[in-house]
């Protein structure tokens, strides 16, 4: 940011008289002028960006309205996802902006959509009405960032907000956008016990795309591995061993997570009787992959799905663990009526 100290002789005055706002206002547009000269050189688009919206969150400290700074700093601008001070500013600008658009809407209402309706397609639709947010990446951020919101926001439902997120990261096309909206439900979610499962699709050995929900209404054992892990690697056999003995209650899932599908493949070549379902993380674009989903942060790693879709073990017991007493717990034969009966 820019440094204050150094701005301090710009904004004083003669005397130390007050500075009303008309005045504060024509220094920061003197400000931008002399930044814009001084800097006219720099080729540097990430340096330039850094600088304008520096300047932005010095208009909005000092209440500029609304409409400045919207044609100012956002309108007719490209979209800068990576970039922290645009991010900043534009989190502070339109914080609790689609309610205020909302409440001067005869007949509709955000919270009505949200908490009723729960439709995402019906939220965009309602949302890029607003002449400002025609855009359509520039939309999906402010909805994406709102919806964040509304999550702590005892207005809404919790969860048809988190719903709604779930919709968006279904229909977003927008890379940026799927991994805000997969960031966001992996805190929420916290995939913690009874919570559902995050859904994901990555490619087999054949090359055909699978998907969780292929296996909807079954018990479903994920392990997360890679070929050049000692630990993943000593859990596999144990794996095909629940295989041969749970495959009729049990969907057992592998995924690779090696960064080439050579050694994916070369590995399924040289065990061909690891004869499950074993996929390959990289297939899908990053940000929503299956490990990316389940935020795995070390390898091996194991999630325990039940036959409703939500996570029973999170993380689960490995193999070696003992997770077969799981197993066994779960499924255990009733036992026949021995009771002898009365002739």
């Amino acid at each position: 940011m820019i440094s204050i100290k150094c701005l301090t002789p710009f904004f004083s005055n003669a005397g130390n008289q007050f500075l009303n706002k008309n005045v504060i206002f024509q220094k920061l547009d003197t400000l931008k002028l002399i930044c814009s000269w001084r800097y006219k050189k720099n080729t540097n688009r990430y340096f330039k960006s850094y600088v304008e919206y520096n300047i932005a969150e010095l208009n909005s400290n000092a209440s500029r309205s609304k409409a400045f700074l919207a044609s100012t700093f956002i309108a007719n601008k490209p979209v800068q996802h990576n970039q922290f001070e645009y991010m900043g500013f534009m989190n502070a600008f339109f914080r609790g902006y689609i309610e205020g658009y909302s409440s001067g809407k005869a007949g509709e209402n955000i919270h009505h959509l949200i908490n009723t309706t729960g439709q995402y397609k019906d939220v965009k639709a309602f949302v890029k009405k607003d002449p400002l947010l025609v855009n359509d990446t520039l939309c999906e951020l402010v909805i994406i960032k709102s919806l964040w919101d509304y999550y702590y926001n005892p207005q809404f439902s919790r969860e048809q907000v988190l719903a709604v997120i779930e919709q968006f990261f279904e229909a977003t096309k927008i890379q940026e956008h799927k991994k805000i909206a997969n960031n966001i439900l992996q805190v929420a979610y916290k995939l913690s016990v009874g919570s559902p499962a995050p859904v994901f699709e990555a490619a087999d050995r054949t090359g055909k795309v699978i998907s969780l929900s292929d296996f909807s209404k079954r018990y479903v054992y994920i392990n997360f591995f890679s070929t050049k892990d000692i630990g993943s690697m000593k859990e596999m056999p144990k794996i095909a061993e629940l295989v041969k003995k749970y495959a009729d209650k049990v969907v057992f899932v592998s995924v690779c997570t090696d960064d080439s599908i050579r050694t994916y493949k070369n590995y399924l070549k040289s065990n061909p009787k690891y004869n499950w379902t074993i996929l390959f993380n990289n297939s899908a674009p990053k940000g929503y992959t299956a490990y990316d989903r389940y935020n795995v942060k070390g390898l091996p790693a194991f999630f325990f799905i039940n036959s409703y879709g939500n996570l029973a073990q999170s993380p689960a017991q490995s193999p070696t663990q003992g997770f077969e007493y799981k197993l066994k717990a779960l499924f255990k034969p009733k036992k026949k009526d021995t009771k002898i009966g009365i002739r």
